[in-house]
């Protein structure tokens, strides 16, 4: 029973993760949109594509260093 539960909270979070993968570049065109009336962004799935690869641009490199 408890082994149910996990993988049903494992399915979950994965479920909800893709939901707001797919959600927050929509976001940002919406709230540029809102802030910025002139901009105009068309809700497309180009300009989704190109929220994400702007926002994994911005976001840098994250990784560890190893720095001693």
């Amino acid at each position: 029973m408890k082994e149910s539960f996990k993988m049903a909270n494992v399915a979950g979070i994965v479920v909800l993760s893709i939901i707001i993968f797919a959600l927050a570049p929509f976001a940002v065109i919406w709230a540029l949109n809102t802030v910025f009336p002139v901009l105009a962004i068309p809700m497309d799935f180009n300009t989704w594509l190109a929220t994400i690869l702007l926002c994994l641009l911005i976001s840098g490199n994250r990784g560890v260093s190893n720095k001693n």
